[in-house]
């Protein structure tokens, strides 16, 4: 790794740790910088902003999730390769904590920052999903493969959204394999 991409991640993980330990808003530039040991220029030259990391930490979710996609074996089932896809998912949404909390939380704010880099992820998540169910159901056409796919990123969606934002008390890859599997069926996919 170059010294720019060690000094970015450096800043990164330190804006990361210090929003777990104290809050997104109660983390300054300044106390990033500090912690980092890099100046307030070095920073801007990377992010300008706080709202930029939660982007940039949002926008590399859909980046881990076709690599994965990649990586699953050609005999699973598309259910089977969509239900690990979702799972990966949530384990790495689970991993960012209070970040990803935070990132869902200024999505929904009027920030056009940061919306416009979770639009271009959820924009990637579908297509992703897609291909996945037309590899397994080449039967079925690629219209029908996009309907279910975007169906299927906003049942996780909503379910993420209840679990992050109600802070609801249930596991939830489990409640999201258990929706999965009841809309599955109707869905005439294997």
């Amino acid at each position: 790794m170059e010294k720019s991409q060690r000094t970015k991640s450096r800043i990164f993980q330190t804006a990361f740790r210090l929003f777990e330990e104290n809050g997104y808003r109660n983390t300054t530039i300044p106390r990033i910088c500090e912690e980092a040991g890099v100046s307030r220029s070095t920073f801007f030259h990377y992010f300008k902003s706080k709202n930029a990391i939660l982007a940039d930490y949002r926008f590399g979710f859909a980046d881990r999730l076709e690599e994965f996609a990649d990586t699953l074996p050609s005999d699973l089932t598309g259910k089977e390769k969509v239900r690990r896809l979702l799972q990966f998912d949530v384990r790495q949404n689970l991993e960012g904590g209070a970040m990803l909390r935070q990132s869902i939380i200024s999505s929904l704010d009027d920030n056009p920052e940061f919306r416009g880099s979770h639009d271009r992820t959820f924009e990637r998540v579908p297509p992703l999903y897609a291909r996945v169910l037309r590899e397994s159901n080449p039967q079925v056409s690629e219209e029908y493969c996009e309907k279910v796919a975007l169906l299927i990123t906003r049942l996780y969606w909503m379910i993420w959204q209840s679990c992050i934002l109600m802070r609801d008390p249930y596991d939830f890859e489990q409640e999201l394999m258990d929706s999965l599997d009841m809309v599955w069926d109707g869905f005439g996919l294997k």
